[in-house]
């Protein structure tokens, strides 16, 4: 237990203190990035690749390059070579849809100058499925004269678990990898036994007149073209587990289906479109990056964290996800609650951290985490993903008014509820703490659970039990909002007791966590009761749940947007005054996008609708220096300088689902919408468009059974136009320009 007593010395507290930092066995190693200079990223659902620009992977011990599935690197050397020599690069790209690579490569001189460089294009085109990475290699010859050459591809596996990649020592000793050629079916099986007794298996499939290596790790293509004559290789990489492979498809069938998966997935999202360019450019790829985070798991589909550390199930990343697009797709919450529901755990183990009642905070299915080497099988320790399951809940309904799906989960929701009384808090203060209590997991348990991110003023780490600050503000509108479920089901006693108990949270919380001084809510309380009087992000989330009282959540915005804690790209998560202050770090000082976003809504409930313009414009101009438009999981908390992007962290996950799923929270916030299908009411709060936006256009907006169109117009003397085409029979929609939203 870390409770300090009243004589715990110096020295004590300064051991335990190292020793706390001791136990940051997961921390992400910052050599474990990718080796080269640019990383390209392949991702769908349950696989992902990570290569340079040439889609080459080379087999670097410190490297996270490799081509991944289901938690396991099955390939990390994938190496093109022209007669024994490195190609020239021209360009390359990521496509549209996340799935497919394009990369241009032209020879350098080749058989001793009788072939000029810059006259054969080589041509990859890489795609990931799922369960498979393809690979088409086109070759034209644009000499005058006939050409021979080779290509050569090197290639291994190395079958390592995605947490020794990140810097995990293993306890057990990994088995051999074996190779076999086939000759007689055309394929390559890279396979090994891990010591979860699970066979994985690289199957590599290939066509036309390649010739396979087995003892080489190479195979030989032959090249022979006339001018201008083009010719095509195709491989195919298909993951096995314990022997179940995906059937083979070839490229072009795989990027078929890729395309309409696609299709058939837009068509279930109301589409967001603006007049102007470099908005539907970050729209675009937010869609594109859910679409290839999403997964089936199970009989679920459920939406993941991100890549590379995090393409797992994660409950908080998750819910918070499907609170940021629920007003554009929410049968994407409805997943995320049935699959978190049915994960939700029913007995207590201290050594992944379940207590009944609690929602899961991630799941692994690697090699390390089978052996028990990790404790993340499946983990549980998340003091908020339980609070948010049930806001999520809460909020799915009034979006859906899906009262049958809350009637199928209540009992989770019960659960949960009872969870946050019985095992949340335990000394009955009505503040949820945690307490970890394995010890080679995870210390904090909260959005920022680094080993180091909850600390006094003076820098010392806070011991535990620990209630944050956030977490408050979880509980709080978590009651509101099973009190409304709670009158939907007829019990009405039960609704007004939970009213009375979020009520009764809100004074407490106002009364112990608000810092005068600070003019912000402090970050917790450690387990002392002591408070921990540093300004952080976290407060800003006492304003996304609206559990601040209304003159403290007008300070706590004003301290939030003050010079050290905006940066201009957005609220860092913790001020540059504090002791522990460091831009460059993962959670004590960095910047990210979902901890805005939330923010951000926060101010729009207060009708701070101002600040809201600041955090949107911060991070919009952001996304005009980021590759593909895309915000990371987080960048550096460093001042913006003139004329430069922000500065990248970096081990960030990129796509990172909370941070893509951000521009639609942040444009919740500027038009303020609120849908409430059981009132069957769309009303606008305070709508505002960002200066440079024109028009903002909403189409098959989804109300029941039916869709509507939704166009913004901006208007420089009142409030925005609105104009809604197809309002089904029944809705009815209006604005308001003043006062707070729900």
């Amino acid at each position: 237990m870390d409770l300090l007593s009243n004589n715990t010395t110096d020295t004590q507290l300064k051991s335990q203190q190292e020793h706390k930092l001791d136990r940051d066995r997961y921390h992400i190693q910052p050599d474990s990035r990718h080796r080269g200079d640019h990383i390209s990223v392949l991702n769908h659902a349950n696989s992902f690749a990570l290569m340079d620009s040439w889609g080459d992977i080379y087999p670097d011990k410190s490297g996270s390059d490799g081509i991944y599935h289901r938690g396991t690197r099955f390939i990390n050397e994938w190496v093109l070579r022209v007669d024994t020599k490195k190609p020239l690069l021209l360009g390359s790209t990521i496509k549209q849809h996340n799935n497919i690579h394009s990369v241009d490569l032209t020879n350098p001189v080749l058989a001793s100058g009788k072939i000029p460089e810059n006259t054969i294009h080589i041509f990859r085109h890489q795609l990931m499925r799922d369960e498979g990475f393809y690979e088409r290699i086109t070759c034209v010859n644009y000499n005058e004269s006939d050409v021979s050459f080779s290509l050569s591809l090197y290639y291994n596996g190395d079958f390592k678990d995605i947490f020794e990649i990140r810097g995990t020592k293993r306890q057990l000793s990994p088995g051999p990898v074996s190779k076999i050629c086939q000759e007689h079916t055309g394929t390559v099986l890279i396979e090994y036994t891990g010591r979860d007794n699970i066979q994985r298996t690289a199957v590599i499939d290939y066509e036309g007149s390649i010739h396979a290596n087995c003892k080489a790790q190479k195979m030989l293509i032959p090249v022979h073209l006339q001018p201008h004559e083009q010719r095509h290789f195709q491989i195919a990489i298909h993951f096995g587990i314990d022997q179940q492979t995906a059937p083979p498809l070839c490229f072009e069938t795989a990027k078929q289906q890729i395309l309409q998966d696609r299709y058939h997935h837009d068509l279930q999202w109301a589409q967001v479109v603006s007049k102007d360019i470099e908005l539907n450019n970050w729209i675009n790829r937010a869609y594109t990056d859910l679409f290839s985070l999403y997964a089936k798991v199970g009989k679920n589909h459920y939406i993941y964290a991100g890549v590379p550390w995090f393409n797992t199930p994660f409950g908080r990343d998750g819910i918070i996800t499907a609170i940021e697009v629920l007003w554009i797709q929410p049968d994407l919450a409805k997943n995320v609650l049935k699959f978190l529901a049915d994960w939700q755990a029913q007995n207590k183990s201290e050594d992944n951290d379940a207590e009944p009642g609690k929602i899961l905070h991630e799941a692994r299915e690697g090699e390390m985490a089978n052996t028990g080497e990790i404790p993340f099988k499946r983990y549980y320790g998340t003091v908020d993903a339980t609070p948010l399951f049930i806001i999520l809940a809460g909020k799915y309904y009034k979006r859906s008014g899906d009262l049958g799906f809350i009637k199928r989960i209540w009992e989770s929701v019960l659960d949960a509820l009872k969870w946050m009384d019985q095992y949340g808090d335990q000394d009955e203060d009505l503040f949820v703490e945690y307490q970890f209590k394995n010890p080679d997991a995870l210390t904090n348990q909260g959005w920022k659970d680094s080993v180091d991110s909850i600390m006094h003023e003076d820098g010392t780490l806070a011991q535990s039990p620990i209630a944050l600050c956030e977490v408050q503000g979880y509980v709080y509108q978590a009651k509101l909002l099973a009190s409304e479920m709670a009158t939907a089901l007829n019990d009405d006693l039960f609704a007004e007791k939970l009213s009375n108990e979020a009520e009764a949270i809100k004074r407490k919380f106002n009364e112990i966590f608000w810092d005068s001084q600070m003019n912000c809510y402090v970050l917790a309380l450690d387990g002392q009761k002591t408070p921990c009087r540093v300004c952080a992000s976290n407060a800003g989330h006492a304003l996304f749940t609206g559990i601040a009282d209304d003159d403290k959540a007008r300070q706590t915005m004003q301290t939030l947007l003050s010079e050290k804690m905006f940066s201009h790209w957005g609220i860092r998560t913790l001020a540059t005054d504090a002791v522990k202050y460091n831009p460059m770090s993962y959670h004590n000082g960095s910047i990210w996008p979902h901890d805005n976003a939330l923010i951000a809504m926060g101010f729009a409930r207060y009708g701070f609708k101002s600040a809201v313009i600041q955090v949107f414009n911060g991070l919009f101009e952001a996304t005009t220096f980021i590759d593909l438009h895309r915000l990371p999981e987080l960048f550096c908390g460093l001042k913006k300088r003139n004329g430069e992007g922000p500065t990248a962290y970096p081990v960030a996950c990129s796509p990172q689902a909370w941070a893509v799923g951000s521009i639609f929270l942040l444009l919740e916030s500027l038009l303020g919408m609120e849908i409430n299908a059981q009132r069957k009411q769309i009303i606008f709060h305070d709508p505002l468009l960002p200066q440079k936006v024109q028009q903002l256009h909403i189409q098959h907006l989804s109300l029941g059974s039916f869709t509507c169109d939704v166009i913004i117009s901006a208007n420089a003397l009142t409030t925005p136009e609105i104009t809604i085409d197809h309002l089904s029979k029944g809705w009815t929609f209006r604005t308001l320009d003043t006062g707070k939203f729900w």
